[in-house]
């Protein structure tokens, strides 16, 4: 019973993510969150939600290129991918490093 938060306040949670990054998320990653728990939610991080805005925008995006983009090396953005896993939200590469795809599951 305690997992069980009204769409609303996740909604509310998500905008409230949206203001305080001063951006509007875009609506798929309004819809990946929407099946993430609250209290998971509250634990991303800015950078977290700036992976995760790369990979729908450019989900070709490499390891590297979001390393650069965000200032921060390879290792951290693994690491933000693996606390992001934990959280409910999976990340896989389709079709291999090179050519593939990212999915978010």
């Amino acid at each position: 019973q305690r997992n069980n938060v009204s769409n609303s306040s996740k909604d509310e949670l998500i905008k409230n993510i949206s203001n305080e990054n001063k951006r509007e998320l875009s609506d798929v990653l309004k819809n990946v969150l929407k099946n993430v728990q609250k209290k998971d939610l509250e634990k991303l991080t800015e950078r977290q939600i700036d992976v995760l805005e790369f990979i729908v925008q450019t989900p070709t995006i490499t390891f590297k290129e979001m390393s650069k983009r965000l200032k921060v090396s390879v290792k951290t953005i693994q690491r933000d991918f693996t606390a992001m896993g934990l959280l409910g939200i999976n990340i896989v590469r389709k079709d291999g490093k090179t050519y593939g795809e990212w999915v978010i599951k």
